[in-house]
Order: structure tokens, then sequence, then C-alpha cells
């Protein structure tokens, strides 16, 4: 689930309006109910009608933006080629050879692969896995960085290769990219659903398993069946497979068909039927199950058994600013 901040400034005694929209920001950001490092979703006009409401009407909206300010700048050279996966930054050269294997979920991620945190190597990537390669003579702390996190945007992340040794990223206890426990930072996960890095130790020690002779595609992650114990773990070590978990089975009528990715937003009432999903995220939601089982408001991947083949996703909301993906 993912909390939200909500504020208003109501200005009165008037009928229009005009202004600079980073009056506002700067103001939240000084109060501490913003980061300068986040990024605007959308602009809306309309009414939030707290009485009455009767001859309310919006004549006419419009904004435009400009760069400059005190925020952070839009990245000045963002990805604009995702098949081949370009290269920002080329390798650096040297005898230790590295080859991160990665997929994204939205197809213009970025990661950097660095070495004590200096970047050996920056990396555009597509929505299949592709190996990407660089090597350096440094020494230090491994790491892989996703950087441009987004609205559909979270990164997978098979293993790494150092001199043909393998290191399983869900082997790894440090990922402060993953979400667990409803908020970013976690271990022993391939996934990165936020800005941060999975940590894969020193070069020239670690985890290493051997190099996978072809490593199959992976649309759903593996649950990990009994990864290392943790003083607080945030997973279940030995979860029990739950072919149906309570409450599913359920189906509803006059369904839709749909595919990855799939979003839906505003008010409604819809059934909507997928074949495949890898993962869903809904937020401003009345009700969202998948067969049976309440989703409501939540980013979840571990979704119940199909039924005939099939996803039935029950959205229900009451609001224009309710949201359903699935990718």
């Amino acid at each position: 689930e993912i909390g939200w901040n909500f504020l208003t400034y109501v200005k009165t005694g008037t009928n229009s309006a005009t202004g600079n929209f980073m009056d506002f920001v700067n103001d939240c950001i000084s109060r501490g109910y913003a980061q300068s490092s986040w990024y605007v979703h959308d602009f809306e006009a309309g009414f939030e009608i707290m009485s009455g409401g009767e001859g309310l009407t919006a004549n006419s909206f419009s904004f435009s933006v400009s760069t400059g300010g005190t925020t952070t700048p839009a990245p000045t050279n963002p990805p604009t080629i995702t098949n081949p996966p370009a290269i920002t930054n080329p390798p650096s050269s040297g005898d230790n050879s590295l080859v991160v294997r990665a997929r994204g979920t939205n197809g213009d991620e970025q990661i950097r692969l660095k070495v004590d945190n200096n970047t050996i190597a920056t990396f555009n990537l597509n929505t299949s896995y592709g190996n990407y390669t660089a090597s350096t003579n440094s020494g230090g702390n491994l790491s892989v960085e996703f950087f441009n996190d987004g609205s559909g945007k979270d990164v997978q992340v098979d293993y790494i290769q150092i001199n043909g040794s393998t290191r399983q990223a869900e082997d790894q206890s440090s990922n402060t990219a993953v979400w667990q426990n409803s908020s970013c930072g976690g271990s022993y996960s391939e996934w990165m659903h936020c800005n941060g890095e999975i940590s894969f130790g020193d070069i020239s020690g670690g985890t290493t398993t051997p190099a996978p002779t072809s490593p199959p595609v992976i649309t759903n992650p593996p649950v990990v069946t009994n990864p290392p114990a943790v003083t607080n773990p945030p997973v279940v070590t030995n979860p029990p497979a739950v072919t149906n978990p309570p409450g599913s089975g359920e189906t509803c009528s006059g369904g839709i068909s749909k595919s990855i990715p799939f979003t839906q937003d505003g008010a409604g009432n819809y059934c909507f039927e997928i074949a495949s999903i890898n993962y869903i995220n809904s937020w401003n939601m009345t009700k969202l199950t998948v067969n049976g089982v309440d989703f409501t408001n939540k980013w979840a991947s571990n979704l119940p058994a199909k039924i005939n083949g099939l996803y039935y996703i029950v959205y229900d909301g009451n609001v224009g600013w309710c949201h359903f993906e699935a990718k």
C-alpha cells in the first residue's frame, strides 16, 4: 500500500486565478511535505465541493511548463533508443569482466553498474532480458543502481557475472530498491521497485554460483522457498505453497478481455479478463479483486491461481482519480 500527502491551498473571493505552480511546490518543500526530487504527476482543474455546488462551471484551464527554478531538472540525456540497448557511459576497460543480466517492465528504465559507489557503466533496459557488459581494474563493493523510477517502471535483475562466476540477485542481503513491508528497502529479491541499489559484495569475493548455460526468461518472479535467515525478515522464510488462496475461485460476468500492459483510470465498475500478469497495482479504489481475492489499493505479484486460464479483475471506483494497472 502507498500513503499520500494531500495538501490544499484555498483561494476565495474570485472567479479566476493565475499563478506560478512552483510557488506552491517550493512552499510544500519548505514545510517538509514534499521533496525536490519528486515528479509532478499531472495538472487538473475542477471543483472539490464542500457544500451546494449549483451553477459551478469551469470555462477554461491551461498551463505551460518551462525549465529553471530551484527544483531538480529533468535528465538532460533521457534514453531514446530502447532496442538495441544504448550505453550512456561506455564501459571502462580492465581485467575484471562484468556482465549484468536485467530487464525493465516499461522499457525505458536505467541502471548504473558501480564499484565502491563509482559508476563503471550506465545501461538503458528493454522489457526482455539482456546481457549488459563492462570491465574494470577497480576493486571493491560491486552494486547495481536503479535511478530513474517512475510510474510503471520496475527493474528485474537476474544476476551479475564476475569473470565468469555468477552471483544471483535474490541471494544478496542488501537491496534498498525492493518494496517490502510497505516501504522501500529489504533483501533477497531480484526486483527493484524504487530508486536504490542491490549490493553484490566485493569483486574478489561474495556469494557465487556456476553460470547458467541457458537461463530461462522469468515472467513471474520465483518465490524464494528458503532464503537465509534475517534478524527481522521482511518475508516469510518458508511460506507454504497456496494454489487457491481463501476467497479465490470467483469470476465476474461480462468480462472485457485485456492483455498486459493494461491501465484503467477513473470512476466505474468493470470486469476484466487477463491471461497473464506479472504484477498489479492500484490506488484510490473502492474495491479491486483478482479471482475473488481482495487487492484493493495494493501492489502485488503473488496472485491467486487462474480460473480457466484467466485472471478475473473486478474494478470498482467512484472517483475520477481511481487507478489500476497490470504489467
